[in-house]
């Protein structure tokens, strides 16, 4: 009995693509208890961290991020591809990392062809943790690009909580 729209960020994001993106009989097979095995955000050693925050400012690494993530979202796979898939709606928030711009609600309907492992960077990409990243979109022709003329996004929490009027708009009419 699974809600048919779902929304989080960062962690959370994890879990609602993870259920976004698999099927009733996916996530049975799946959700057992090795699963935990697959959820190693921390394993480095403090030393490899510790100079990449003093290099970068960020104590993860994207591309490794983009890496795992990608088990979460069964690949690169889009918004519109996983609602058609599982006809669950999945929702992250996140803001553009330039001033004073608007939280944005990506889902099926508002980002349809954009990368899920993307938008779940973007959703954890918190000051100290994870620097701002490129949304990336997936052409018909299945080559991703970047989205939104390549701006920057970050964790769309920073500024408000989930966009609750916008999902009331989207998905309670």
């Amino acid at each position: 009995m699974l809600p048919r729209v779902i929304s989080g960020t960062s962690a959370g994001g994890l879990v609602a693509a993870l259920v976004c993106t698999r099927t009733d009989d996916e996530l049975r097979r799946l959700l057992v208890p090795e699963l935990a095995n697959r959820i190693t955000a921390c394993e480095e050693p403090f030393k490899v961290w510790f100079k990449r925050f003093w290099n970068t400012g960020a104590r993860f690494d994207s591309v490794q991020w983009a890496r795992k993530s990608a088990f979460f979202t069964r690949g690169s796979m889009t918004f519109r591809e996983a609602y058609i898939r599982t006809g669950r709606i999945l929702n992250v928030s996140v803001i553009p990392a330039d001033r004073h711009s608007p939280t944005k609600l990506l889902n099926y309907l508002t980002a349809p062809d954009t990368v899920i492992w993307s938008a779940l960077l973007a959703s954890a990409a918190v000051p100290g943790i994870l620097n701002p990243v490129v949304l990336m979109q997936k052409l018909k022709d299945g080559n991703l690009v970047p989205w939104n003329w390549g701006s920057k996004f970050k964790d769309g929490s920073l500024r408000v909580d989930i966009p609750v009027q916008s999902l009331n708009l989207y998905f309670n009419g």
